[in-house]
C-alpha cells in the first residue's frame, strides 16, 4: 500500500460518450472527476467518477418506449465532497488512484517531457 502527500485536490470535468441516438450520432455526458496533486505536480486521478449524464429508458402510454439523457445537478456536488475530504486528509493510497498527465510546467510534467523524448531518440536511432 502506497501513501503519497498531496497538496492540492480538485474537480474536474471529463467529456464521455453516454449512447448514440437512433442515426447513430454520439450522445456526449458530463463525468467529474477528482484530481489529487503533489507538491512536485503529479496528479492522480480518482477510481470513481460522478456522472452527470445517463441515457434513461422511459416507457410512455401515448409515445411507447423511448431513450432520454437524464441530468444529476449532485454529481459534481458530491465529486467536490470527496475532493474536500482527500484535500483535508493530505494523503492518498494509490490502491484508487490512475495516474494522470502531471501539472504543466511542474517538475513531474518537466520529468515526464525528458522520459517522452529519450523514448522518441531510441526510436530514431535505435
Amino acid at each position: 500500500m502506497e501513501i503519497i502527500a498531496i497538496v492540492a485536490a480538485f474537480v474536474r470535468e471529463f467529456g464521455v460518450i453516454i449512447g448514440r441516438d437512433e442515426e447513430g450520432r454520439d450522445i456526449e455526458g458530463i463525468r467529474w472527476e477528482v484530481v489529487a496533486e503533489a507538491a512536485d505536480g503529479s496528479r492522480w486521478v480518482h477510481e470513481v467518477g460522478f456522472l452527470a449524464d445517463e441515457l434513461v429508458w422511459h416507457d410512455d402510454d401515448r409515445f411507447g418506449p423511448f431513450c432520454a439523457r437524464q441530468h444529476d445537478d449532485q454529481a459534481v456536488v458530491k465529486a467536490q465532497k470527496l475532493a474536500d475530504a482527500v484535500k483535508a486528509k493530505g494523503v492518498i493510497e494509490l490502491t484508487h488512484w490512475q495516474p494522470t498527465q502531471a501539472a504543466y510546467g511542474s517538475v513531474a510534467y518537466d520529468d515526464l517531457e525528458a522520459l517522452e523524448w529519450e523514448a522518441e531518440q531510441e526510436l530514431i536511432n535505435p
